[in-house]
């Protein structure tokens, strides 16, 4: 709530923008999430658990960033449960709308980043994932590789330090099989990319990746 509040969101204060205790009370929505979370003001709460069943482990799109000047925001979720079928989800597709609406110097679709390769998205419809193909959005792929990738990476960046310990020759082959700079340096890139978005061309972006 504290957070909230530092970035000028407050309890019936803001019109674009609405503190909702009870939702997610008791994590009933989303056990992920916290319990009191930020939503459009102009979005009808009562379609967000038809929006909840659309995407992974239920989680929404919400804010995380706000900012009083620009009226750029930052949000979250889970990928869409589109699958093979290419499902859509009236009510997912309305809150994407409103979130990009509460941009009132925005003017552009909302941008969803989304963390994964492409080829990993599309593999994830074969189990009921995706992503969202939404004619008011705009899509970007990045090049971030998935948790287990990631693991696997850090797990082999430790080996070859513990062996540059005791033997450097190594060293360099190590490091550059063990992919850790490759993941470092697509986290960054898209880091970059989203805060040219947010801070330079003041438009909302959601963020999501499975």
């Amino acid at each position: 709530m504290k957070d909230y509040t530092r970035m000028g969101i407050q309890q019936n204060s803001d019109p674009h923008w609405t503190i909702n205790a009870e939702i997610n009370k008791n994590y009933a929505l989303c056990d992920t999430y916290p319990d009191i979370i930020v939503l459009p003001s102009s979005f009808d709460s009562t379609r967000l658990q038809r929006v909840a069943d659309f995407r992974s482990r239920n989680r929404i799109p919400v804010l995380s960033w706000y900012s009083r000047e620009t009226y750029a925001t930052i949000t979250r979720s889970s990928q869409p449960l589109t699958g093979l079928a290419n499902r859509t989800c009236d009510d997912d597709i309305e809150l994407l709308r409103k979130i990009a609406d509460a941009n009132v110097n925005q003017g552009f679709k909302l941008v969803i980043l989304d963390a994964r390769p492409k080829v990993n998205a599309m593999a994830n419809m074969a189990n009921g994932g995706g992503y969202e193909d939404y004619p008011n959005c705009e899509l970007e792929f990045h090049n971030i590789q998935n948790i287990h990738v990631m693991r696997e990476s850090l797990r082999k960046l430790h080996a070859a330090v513990r062996n540059a310990a005791h033997e450097d020759k190594t060293w360099f082959s190590d490091l550059e099989n063990s992919n850790w700079l490759f993941h470092i340096r697509a986290i960054l890139t898209a880091a970059i990319r989203l805060v040219s978005l947010v801070h330079n061309e003041k438009r909302s972006v959601l963020v999501h990746c499975s």
